[in-house]
């Protein structure tokens, strides 16, 4: 599958043109990542721009502890590093592979280039920062709201919703849901 076919099959991009694809898959470039890789540092400034093509990354932060607390979990299709190149600031979380990985990468330029000259990759940019923001205020409720219990249910129902299954093929150990 070419890069322009496979950026069709992310929702990001879904939106684009053919001939946007190809110009698109022309600026990206394509690296992979072994497990346990740091894409990300949360101290240092961020100029990238990343989609996830395969594997799984975790965004986390490390408490003054230094206890890890996972943010969320990104798998195929998901991106990250938008807000550091808004911002101008480091990302102020870290991404770490938990699997092989590989991903695609969009340097700071050329994200504003295409947000500016094709809409559809701003309006699906905008649809998955939403989501985000949705998908936040329904975690900090459940935060809130729910005992421990209720909690690990409701994210493993999520995840099986992810899934589109009763079963989680690749569920989270303990150390993750905790």
């Amino acid at each position: 599958m070419t890069t322009a076919q496979t950026l069709k099959t992310i929702p990001l991009f879904s939106h684009c043109r053919d001939s946007e694809l190809e110009e698109l898959s022309r600026a990206f470039s394509v690296r992979d990542y072994p497990k346990n890789s740091i894409i990300m540092s949360a101290h240092d400034p961020g100029n990238t721009f990343y989609v996830l093509l395969a594997g799984q990354v975790k965004v986390m932060i490390v408490a003054e502890d230094g206890r890890e607390v996972i943010l969320t979990l990104m798998r195929n299709g998901d991106f990250f590093g938008e807000g550091s190149l808004f911002r101008k600031d480091s990302p102020g979380a870290s991404v770490v592979t938990m699997q092989d990985s590989r991903l695609l990468l969009l340097r700071r330029d050329d994200l504003y280039r295409f947000l500016m000259g094709m809409p559809g990759v701003a309006l699906g940019l905008l649809r998955g920062l939403c989501a985000r923001v949705q998908s936040a205020g329904e975690t900090i409720g459940g935060l809130v709201l729910l005992d421990v219990t209720g909690r690990v249910s409701r994210l493993l129902l999520q995840l099986a919703d992810e899934a589109g299954r009763d079963v989680i093929a690749d569920a989270p150990t303990h150390q993750i849901i905790a």
